[in-house]
């Protein structure tokens, strides 16, 4: 096995963010900020699919590494699930019922313990 080096890259905060993009503080540039995340790594790609994709891996790696692994998940689809859930809804308000009942009515048995274990490793 070959040797690794792993070092900590930060977001940028939102005024770093301003001063790199040239952009004016205001509601659009805080959005745009919000939406990337202020990830580095972000500005160095060429394309919004590159962009999206650069996201998603670190998605994966967060719930893939971090979470199913270090918890021993049984059931990663519905980890993944809760997750994707919870970023599409984080301006609603939400409960651990209103999860269950959403992926009832999508057809998928799912209990409350299982949700509410799921959040807390999220």
């Amino acid at each position: 096995m070959g040797k690794g080096y792993q070092f900590e890259i930060f977001p940028f905060s939102y005024s770093e963010y301003l001063g790199i993009t040239r952009q004016e503080r205001g509601r659009e540039s805080y959005i745009a900020y919000m939406n990337s995340g202020g990830l580095p790594e972000l500005f160095m790609l060429p394309n919004e699919e590159l962009r999206r994709n650069y996201i998603s891996a670190i998605k994966d790696t967060v719930l893939l590494r971090d979470i199913i692994q270090r918890n021993n998940i049984r059931e990663p689809k519905l980890l993944e699930d809760i997750f994707m859930f919870l970023v599409n809804n984080a301006s609603n308000l939400i409960s651990t019922s209103n999860i269950v009942k959403y992926f009832k009515g999508q057809g998928r048995k799912v209990s409350y313990d299982a949700v509410s274990n799921s959040i807390s490793m999220i």
